[in-house]
């Protein structure tokens, strides 16, 4: 059960990097998102930098 958790949760790594590879097309968008990510969505992640 736990081995089989793991790989679905590899599997869905995978996926969501997959496609994001395929969404991004430039530094730009690697970096920023292209600026199509929300302000909250953003700041989700600030307090884990400090």
């Amino acid at each position: 059960m736990t081995l089989l958790l793991a790989a679905v949760i590899v599997a869905i790594t995978l996926g969501v990097t997959f496609w994001a590879s395929k969404r991004n097309t430039s530094a730009s968008d690697f970096y920023v998102a292209g600026a199509r990510s929300a302000p909250p969505r953003t700041a989700l992640p600030s307090p884990a930098t400090t």
